[in-house]
């Protein structure tokens, strides 16, 4: 696959990281928004991608935003038992708080980024690495 289709596949996870719950309390799921520090993954993601669509060839930074974003997913949901989606005073502390699949759409879209700067890397625009190379020396 081209490294387009890898960066929209990425694209999309992290658009599903922003709709499916990080976390759920009880039968309560817990929003992105609802978990601390949620600001800090949002601007690493876009910082990710715009990196990663603007300056394609620029590999060992792409990476290091991939990094970054995902880490900042693992941090985000360290905080999961402190979300507040129910009031104060609610039966939630009697229900134990568990991660979703939030986080996991997160992280993979910093894989899957990752995987087409690579890819792009490896193999440049308009080069088919199927193809046979011009200047090949065959035995005689």
């Amino acid at each position: 696959m081209d490294a387009r289709v890898w960066r929209a596949v990425a694209g999309g996870c992290t658009v599903a990281a922003l709709v499916v719950p990080w976390a759920s309390v009880g039968q309560v799921p817990i929003r992105l928004v609802h978990l601390p520090w949620w600001p800090v993954y949002v601007g690493l993601a876009v910082v990710m991608h715009v990196v990663v669509v603007r300056w394609p060839r620029a590999v060992a930074g792409g990476l290091v935003a991939c990094a970054a974003s995902a880490s900042a997913a693992l941090v985000v949901l360290s905080g999961h038992p402190h979300a507040r989606p129910l009031p104060e005073g609610s039966v939630s502390s009697l229900l134990f708080s568990r991660p979703g699949v939030g986080w996991m759409f997160a992280v993979a879209a910093a894989i899957v980024t990752a995987w087409s700067l690579l890819r792009s890397a490896r193999h440049p625009r308009g080069v088919d690495p199927q193809a046979p190379s011009e200047d090949v020396d065959f035995p005689v």
